[in-house]
């Protein structure tokens, strides 16, 4: 840790960074509720960066920062003091997510939970069901598929089945769903990307 501390001194980094640094060592070393301080930080910066990429598309941009943040979570473990500091990794993370999710979408439509859930193929499930050059035996997988997601879905504690339908199923806001269950907001935020985490996992 020393010689990272070292490291990160040497590239510029501010007490803030620091801060960033100490947060994600916590969460490498199997602390995972430190992942809250990191969401806590970033979240609304992303946020408010996505809402302009999005045209003021609350909905839009609140799909693709927890998108962002899903990412961040998952390949905390790759960034180190050595590739610079933290807050521009998940800027780059953030714009890179962006452009990919316009690509795909071209902005006709919200990121869905279609999208977020893709096959071996790197094919989501929204794309398949559109196609209708589909043979029966590709038809029966995506049945499969879709059946495993339900069934995936269905397995998670009440609260979190409840975040990801209102979410994805009914397109609420995480302000709308926060005060509906009557949790914290960011608490709220921060559960989805976890749910989002765990149902990856469980469908990889």
């Amino acid at each position: 840790m020393k010689k990272e501390i070292d490291i990160a001194k040497d590239n510029g980094f501010k007490q803030t960074d620091l801060d960033d640094l100490f947060a994600v060592n916590s969460v490498k070393s199997g602390k995972v509720s430190d992942f809250d301080k990191i969401m806590n930080k970033y979240y609304n910066i992303v946020l408010r960066k996505m809402m302009q990429y999005y045209n003021g598309n609350e909905s839009k941009a609140e799909d693709c920062t927890a998108k962002v943040m899903v990412i961040v979570y998952e390949n905390i473990s790759k960034w180190s003091a050595e590739k610079g500091k933290f807050r521009n990794w998940v800027y780059k993370i953030a714009h890179t997510t962006f452009v990919d999710e316009y690509r795909k979408s071209k902005l006709d439509d919200t990121v869905s939970l279609d999208a977020l859930f893709t096959n071996n193929k790197g094919e989501s499930f929204g794309n398949q069901v559109a196609s209708e050059d589909l043979n029966l035996e590709e038809k029966l997988e995506l049945k499969s598929d879709i059946k495993d997601l339900k069934t995936a879905i269905s397995s998670l504690k009440e609260t979190d089945r409840q975040i990801i339908e209102m979410r994805y199923f009914y397109g609420m806001c995480f302000k709308d769903i926060s005060k509906e269950l009557n949790i914290n907001l960011s608490t709220c935020r921060v559960s989805a990307i976890r749910i989002l985490g765990k149902l990856k996992k469980k469908l990889s």
